[in-house]
């Protein structure tokens, strides 16, 4: 589980856990994951400093992959930037994981990481995107 120490990762990974799967949890930050999760058992808990990370180690007999990791917007960085660094880190984390022979990968995101909190969106400014699913 990339993005673990997130609010929605570090919920995923503690129902994974609690339903007795083994976790590897990857977030750029070991100490906060320890935080969050003191004495998980059943986790293991791996440094990944970016989304543009080399992920093979972590890699190494994980049988699915769910990506929850994102860059936030803040006040002062370039949209695109966050952009980028979210794009290339889906493409990246997929990436790795197929050369792993990882064939069960899960993606998970919101446009809102995207965007300035402070401004209101109405939900008909969006156009509805169809998802095609590739097999």
């Amino acid at each position: 589980v990339t993005g673990a120490t997130g609010f929605i990762g570090s919920h995923v990974v503690a129902q994974l856990l609690a339903k007795g799967y083994r976790v590897r949890a990857a977030a750029r930050s070991v100490p906060k994951l320890q935080k969050i999760f003191p004495n998980a058992s059943g986790l293991e808990m791996v440094e990944v400093p970016t989304l543009t990370s080399d992920y093979t180690e972590s890699l190494k007999g994980v049988d699915a992959v769910i990506h929850m990791a994102a860059e936030l917007f803040s006040k002062g960085s370039p949209s695109d930037h966050i952009f980028e660094a979210a794009y290339n880190g889906t493409l990246n984390i997929v990436r790795q994981s197929i050369d792993a022979g990882i064939k069960k990968i899960i993606i998970t995101g919101t446009f809102a990481s995207l965007f300035d909190c402070d401004i209101s969106y109405i939900p008909h400014h969006f156009p509805v995107l169809i998802i095609l699913q590739l097999s």
